[in-house]
């Protein structure tokens, strides 16, 4: 058998009717459960929307790790399928714990709650008390010309100089736009104010991008906005249980393999602040041997840029896990 490694989306994947077959037809257990646990019925809102609910980040996270999980729990109960890794992107990554066996679904269920509403609280307000913050992916342009788009946008303003290649520095006009994915080449996600990121989205494409594509996003996710709601997540993975995974799981901050309970809860609160390497993630899993990956969750976005990383790879999507049995041999 060939080997396999699980990834699951993140934010952006959601849509109204995720993971709506498993409920119907196989399993209502993971559902129900996430009903209890927030206090709310999420199922409601993930199959029957409306999609303006089911965007708002305090809903669409919970909703997004409930889904990857019904779905991965069908596709393996289904398929009998053990990979050598997993990863998931952004809010993906807490699928990706719960599939390794280093947490069960209710302590990723209760994690993601706080963190959803955590990076809500840490977003950027108008006057009004609407979103400032803003996620853009710049296509068509590498990490370096992204990274000059966002140092010659803040000379021309006259801003403190962003201190670093992906605009990370530590003083304080750098928390206005950064880099927070990269995803694949020619794909890099920017963030921060609203105003700046339209902005640095047209100098890059003055610089050579392809166009620039607003993220359905409430927030500047995966940056220094998001340190407040690190503390919370610190807090909150200080308490609870935490296994030894029995499965490497491949970490957005680093692109290494996580093999510790301790390494987790470290990795957990720095994970909001910083980009999310997931290039350098795919690579670590084809240098660690898988020759396969199989996206388990809504839609398949991240088939299509992890395509893109490895392309003489095998890339499956599983949207719906009650299809025919998927063939490894």
């Amino acid at each position: 058998m060939q080997s396999v490694a699980f990834i699951f989306p993140g934010q952006g994947s959601q849509s109204v009717g995720m993971a709506k077959c498993v409920y119907d037809e196989f399993s209502r257990e993971i559902a129900d459960k996430a009903n209890e646990i927030l206090g709310y019925d999420l199922s409601e809102i993930m199959f029957c929307g409306p999609a303006e609910i089911l965007n708002k980040t305090q809903y669409c996270q919970p909703a997004i790790l409930t889904a990857n999980v019904m779905i991965w729990d069908a596709f393996v109960r289904r398929n009998g399928v053990v990979p050598s890794c997993v990863a998931g992107h952004s809010v993906g990554e807490y699928a990706a714990f719960v599939a390794s066996g280093a947490m069960s679904f209710e302590v990723a269920l209760h994690l993601i709650k706080i963190r959803a509403e955590a990076m809500d609280k840490a977003s950027p307000k108008d006057a009004s008390g609407e979103p400032a913050g803003a996620m853009c992916a710049i296509l068509g342009a590498d990490k370096d010309v992204v990274a000059r788009a966002i140092r010659e946008y803040f000379d021309e303003e006259g801003s403190v100089n962003t201190g670093g290649e992906d605009g990370q520095g530590q003083g304080g006009e750098d928390k206005r736009c950064s880099i927070a994915n990269y995803n694949c080449p020619g794909q890099v996600v920017i963030t921060g104010l609203y105003e700046d990121v339209v902005a640095v989205r047209e100098v890059a494409i003055g610089l050579g991008a392809k166009k620039g594509i607003m993220l359905p996003v409430s927030g500047p996710f995966h940056s220094k906005w998001m340190q407040t709601a690190a503390e919370h997540l610190r807090r909150a993975a200080s308490s609870v249980q935490i296994f030894v995974p029995k499965i490497p799981i491949i970490s957005n901050v680093t692109a290494r393999p996580i093999l510790t309970p301790e390494e987790i809860r470290g990795l957990i609160p720095i994970q909001v602040t910083s980009p999310v390497l997931w290039e350098d993630s795919i690579a670590t899993m084809v240098d660690m041997g898988v020759c396969t990956f199989i996206e388990i969750g809504n839609g398949n976005v991240l088939t299509g840029i992890s395509k893109r990383c490895a392309p003489s790879m095998s890339f499956i999507s599983v949207q719906n896990p009650l299809g025919a049995p998927v063939s490894l041999s």
